[in-house]
């Protein structure tokens, strides 16, 4: 697949879903992604491996932002009775994620130095999240976003493909 299309897809599908958490349409984000993942698979020959992938990082990346829901760091504006349950818009945001591994944020994942400032850089993308009023990030805010930044160093780690 296209580098350049791919990195367009992955934007357009990252702001669908945090706008459309802040409009009220918790849906429409994972919808875009649905879209863009199926027309992922149609353009990629080896497109069960690259299911596999999304698949495999997906669950991880959602069973670790789980636990940091559970754990008290972030907080959702829940769709459902149950408040540890991640929202729609929020799945749709990690298979945009793990479809773009492989492509457009394979750049970053390349070289470590990249790497490192890509997961300090994440803190501030969870703040303007809180300041959207998308998330909710629990005091102290230093330790809540050192906490982000180091579990999306490792994510990047175990993202290296």
């Amino acid at each position: 697949m296209n580098v350049i299309l791919n990195f367009i897809l992955y934007e357009v599908s990252f702001f669908a879903c945090i706008f459309g958490a802040k409009e009220g349409y918790p849906w429409a984000g994972l919808f875009i992604t649905l879209i863009f993942f199926l027309s992922q698979c149609v353009l990629i020959k080896k497109n069960w491996q690259h299911i596999f992938i999304v698949l495999l990082i997906s669950i991880f990346g959602l069973s670790l932002e789980s636990a940091v829901v559970y754990f008290g760091f972030i907080q959702f504006k829940s769709v459902c009775a149950w408040p540890f349950l991640l929202p729609p818009w929020y799945f749709g945001l990690w298979i945009g994620f793990a479809m773009s591994v492989q492509y457009s944020l394979n750049i970053i994942l390349r070289h470590y130095p990249v790497m490192v400032i890509a997961a300090l850089i994440m803190p501030l993308v969870y703040w303007l999240s809180q300041r959207l009023g998308v998330i909710v990030l629990q005091p102290p805010l230093p330790l809540c976003l050192t906490l982000v930044g180091l579990y999306w160093l490792g994510i990047f780690c175990f993202c290296r493909v």
